[in-house]
């Protein structure tokens, strides 16, 4: 260090600072990239609880579609007839 006269340093040091910026834009950006929903694993008991819940949630959506199909052919056969 004490061979190093003031502007050496001065450009060793702003060096050293860019390869440090460039470096943490390089994490920065792989940390962006790795950034996927984690998998996660339900135990069984809770998989079961949620299957049944959307099983029953496909029912009711299933038969209000029923229900308005419906009610939209009485009142295309109403109007026709």
């Amino acid at each position: 260090m004490k061979s190093f006269s003031l502007e050496a340093m001065t450009v060793e040091l702003e060096a050293l600072k860019r390869r440090m910026e460039e470096s943490e834009e390089g994490r920065q950006r792989q940390s962006v990239s790795r950034n996927y929903q984690t998998i996660v694993f339900r135990k069984p008991e809770e998989r079961k609880a949620q299957d049944a819940e959307e099983a029953q949630n496909a029912e009711t959506s299933e038969a209000s579609n029923n229900d308005d199909s419906e009610g939209a052919k009485e009142a295309v056969s109403g109007a026709v007839g």
